[in-house]
């Protein structure tokens, strides 16, 4: 709502921060369609993400939220780190302290980081294969953003053309994490191509809005007020 007010064309909305969601403009109803998309639960999952439901307040549900929501990144780095490490014992951690390890440009601060942080010695060469895994994770969460955004814009449009247009986004994952916004730019044009060939390109940008939902609220009640 917040990006349609300022961008000349704007059709969904995604928004990956804390949790995970997209809605989308449906012509055939005049109206916003909110699709909850972290209920989601069709995605293939590994052993980590298993254990991550496992030990959620809500075994089962919002699986596509448990993949790329901020809330569960730290968690799904610290159940592979159990694995890579072999141990039972890492304390928790949040994601903005995973990302700070991730965006680290010095391996050697880096390490005296994940030192504190995991209360464990790290060797000089596990600290780049370590910071492999944590950026793989937010990799993961931007692709999926990309995918839903196609999946979206299919639906739309089925085999015509994507006119030019942006993708409202939302969220401290898609917005501090560096690099997500292209990744997750990328995966959107490696869908609509079915593969790694980019012939295909459609001419969508995410663009990140800042103070969407209060914005977005205000166009809303100016609207309805409006409609009094």
């Amino acid at each position: 709502m917040s990006a349609a007010y300022t961008l000349e064309r704007v059709r969904l909305g995604l928004v990956c921060g804390t949790g995970f969601n997209a809605c989308y403009y449906e012509p055939a109803w005049d109206m916003i369609v909110n699709l909850e998309a972290g209920d989601y639960g069709g995605l293939i999952r590994n052993r980590w993400d298993k254990a991550v439901d496992a030990l959620s307040a809500q075994p089962g549900q919002h699986r596509m939220e448990k993949m790329t929501g901020g809330a569960y990144a730290a968690e799904i780095f610290r159940q592979t780190l159990l694995s890579y490490f072999r141990t039972c014992q890492i304390p928790s951690f949040s994601t903005a302290a995973m990302n700070d390890i991730i965006s680290c440009d010095n391996d050697r601060q880096c390490r005296l980081k994940m030192g504190q942080l995991w209360k464990r010695i790290v060797r000089p060469d596990e600290v780049r294969p370590v910071r492999n895994i944590g950026a793989a994770i937010f990799v993961r969460a931007a692709q999926l953003a990309g995918a839903v955004s196609c999946g979206i814009l299919r639906h739309l449009y089925g085999g015509e053309a994507v006119p030019a247009q942006s993708v409202a986004v939302d969220g401290s994952l898609l917005e501090h994490v560096r690099g997500a916004l292209f990744m997750m730019e990328d995966a959107m044009q490696a869908c609509q191509n079915e593969g790694v060939s980019r012939d295909k390109q459609i001419p969508v940008d995410p663009v990140l809005i800042q103070d969407g939902p209060l914005v977005g609220a205000a166009v809303a009640a100016a609207m309805a007020g409006e409609g009094r």
